[in-house]
């Protein structure tokens, strides 16, 4: 009788590491697919916006000359953008420095 106890006891013990292993291995690839979905996110945010950034230089190079005037503050971020187009261009649009107290200015 007692066999019968200790024998029932063993299997009951292992039926029940088995189980955690099982949910373990279970939540472990879970994770994994998890991690992986993340990083298949994070490689087409990146992609879109290389292709915004494509665009938006396009854009620029077809179409800042004609606004060359009207542009607001921004639309070229930095001298990277600025560094698109010619010497011309860049003259042109190199910000003025205004002294406002100074009469030849008005």
């Amino acid at each position: 009788n007692d066999k019968n106890f200790y024998r029932k006891a063993v299997v009951s013990t292992q039926s029940t590491g088995a189980l955690i292993d099982d949910r373990r291995k279970q939540f472990e690839a879970e994770k994994a697919a998890e991690m992986a979905e993340m990083e298949q996110e994070r490689d087409r945010q990146a992609m879109r916006q290389q292709i915004i950034e494509e665009e938006r230089q396009k854009l620029l190079q077809e179409h800042a000359r004609q606004l060359l005037g009207f542009m607001p503050k921004g639309v070229l971020r930095d001298h990277k953008d600025l560094s698109l187009f010619d010497d011309e261009f860049r003259t042109n649009f190199e910000p003025r420095q205004v002294d406002f107290f100074d009469e030849k200015n008005w």
